[in-house]
């Protein structure tokens, strides 16, 4: 799919500065895949890697689709009973971390402090806070995803800068909830 890609917008592979992957936080399996995408491109044509969080993307989409936007929570579902979550804040074109990324349980509906009405709060996870969101009345959109072009926009601010790993530095990053994953046999 990489290589179809390429093609059609005539781009050879050798021409690449850099390769680019959602770090995650996110789906367990997803983010393998892509560390182990990104860890071979970058072995391949001895390129650095550009991790980025799968959090930050989806703050980058939103202020994508909405220029007026300041600030933004990205959450994303972690398991049934738990989400990721994140706040940004717009730097010009592109959002700035303003705090670490977290996992809250279902039992914590507690919005983290300072969010409110001025914010937008995006990602599968807003369910999560669904009735302090509207109590807060906070704009939602529970169907926006990460995207590519969040992680690229993301990933040329950081190239730039120099924030860059080689391929064994290329991991994915999980948050430890209150049930951290274990090896069926234990």
């Amino acid at each position: 799919m990489i290589d179809a890609l390429l093609r059609v917008h005539d781009v050879d592979k050798r021409s690449l500065d850099a390769v680019a992957f959602g770090r995650g936080p996110g789906s367990f399996t997803g983010v393998r895949i892509a560390a182990s995408i990104a860890q071979g491109i970058s072995l391949g044509l001895s390129i650095p890697v550009v991790p980025i969080s799968s959090l930050a993307a989806l703050a980058q989409t939103a202020m994508t689709t909405r220029p007026d936007v300041q600030r933004v929570l990205a959450t994303i579902r972690a398991r049934p009973d738990e989400i990721y979550y994140a706040s940004y804040v717009r730097d010009g074109a592109l959002s700035v971390s303003s705090g670490e990324e977290r996992i809250a349980t279902a039992s914590d509906h507690a919005l983290p402090s300072g969010i409110d009405s001025t914010w937008w709060v995006v990602g599968d996870g807003v369910l999560h806070y669904a009735d302090a969101l509207v109590e807060r009345r906070c704009t939602i959109d529970a169907t926006l995803l990460p995207t590519a072009c969040g992680v690229l926009q993301l990933a040329l601010r950081a190239y730039e800068g120099g924030d860059v790993v080689g391929a064994a530095d290329a991991l994915p990053v999980y948050l430890q909830g209150t049930r951290p994953w274990r090896k069926l046999a234990e």
